[in-house]
């Protein structure tokens, strides 16, 4: 489901210019104690590097966000989805990290395009539907076409950083949430089995440097 990147012309004309602008209020699953989880733009830029600058000549400059930009986009996303351990943030951020090309990229490019597959975490087109379908401020007016509800989400920064905790929090079982919420390898492995991505080198670096930001272990 979640891969990384190859121009996807007809997605860039339906995506607008993402805005940082507060979407509507949805339901919040967070729980009645506890508080969300909160990321810094220090922490991210630890964890992945070039996101501390867009590239002065991207390739989808409406995509690429900094860590800057990033980090209270996440938070929001955390607080409406109950994110309230390290050990969530860390295997959550080191998703977005690597299939996002360290927050470059906010639609699926590479290696083949998939109509309808973004968000940072790069969620399949299924996926992104329901999600869209949970937002009360856009589910009423939902088109069909995948790419068009993709662009609705990616147009606003946080409903696009957010799209990681609502995965996890909605199509993950408890036992894979509380194994993130340990902090660990074994939790790790169990969550990308359930976004249905492969282990890989890469994968492992960003969820080590990801628990190392946020403190928790790795091993």
């Amino acid at each position: 489901m979640f891969s990384s990147i190859i121009p996807l012309t007809t997605l860039a004309v339906l995506l607008p210019t993402l805005t940082t602008a507060a979407p509507s209020a949805f339901p919040s699953t967070a729980p009645s104690s506890g508080t969300a989880f909160a990321v810094t733009a220090a922490q991210l830029t630890a964890i992945a590097p070039k996101s501390a600058s867009c590239p002065a000549n991207p390739q989808f400059p409406n995509e690429c966000q900094t860590a800057a930009a990033a980090a209270p986009a996440i938070n929001w996303g955390f607080t409406e989805y109950g994110i309230t351990t390290a050990g969530e943030a860390a295997g959550l951020v080191a998703t977005m990290a690597l299939e996002s090309g360290e927050f470059e990229y906010a639609v699926h490019h590479f290696p083949s395009p998939v109509a309808g597959q973004g968000t940072r975490n790069m969620q399949g087109p299924k996926f992104n539907v329901e999600y869209a379908q949970s937002i009360p401020a856009l589910k009423a007016n939902l088109p069909t076409d995948p790419a068009a509800v993709l662009a609705l989400l990616v147009a606003n920064i946080d409903y696009d950083f957010a799209s990681a905790a609502w995965f996890m929090t909605t199509q993950c079982t408890s036992t894979v949430r509380d194994g993130l919420k340990n902090g660990g390898m074994a939790g790790f492995t169990a969550y990308v089995g359930c976004i249905g991505a492969p282990m890989a080198s890469d994968r492992t670096s960003y969820y080590v440097a990801a628990a190392k930001a946020f403190g928790v272990s790795s091993s």
